[in-house]
């Protein structure tokens, strides 16, 4: 693969570096669960979320493949599991979520900025 997409496990998370720019830097993602409510008159729209839980989720394992990483982010042994797959596809870098994340319908994401 080359230096092209770089990632180190810290103690936080992992490092993500993209053809030498820092993308991702420490924890990176949180699942959550929470309730929206969303009322309409008139063409008017009055949007509630309220988030009920928030988890940080930090890596479980990390393996390198032909083509990029397959990274499983889990909070616990028992707690929401997340799969993130990490390559470059046509000259840009491609993250994607293959597998649905069950129980949880919000999700948080961490870029360095």
């Amino acid at each position: 693969m080359g230096s092209v997409i770089e990632l180190r496990e810290n103690g936080a998370g992992f490092d993500l570096d993209y053809r030498g720019l820092r993308l991702i830097d420490g924890p990176f993602a949180y699942a959550g669960i929470g309730r929206e409510s969303i009322d309409m008159y008139r063409g008017n729209f009055d949007v509630r979320d309220y988030v009920e839980e928030r988890v940080p989720l930090a890596p479980d394992t990390i393996t390198e493949s032909g083509d990029g990483y397959r990274i499983t982010l889990a909070a616990g042994a028992e707690g929401p599991r997340l799969v993130v797959l990490v390559r470059e596809t046509g000259g840009r870098l491609e993250l994607s979520f293959p597998e649905p994340c069950p129980g949880r319908n919000r999700f948080w994401f961490r870029f360095s900025a």
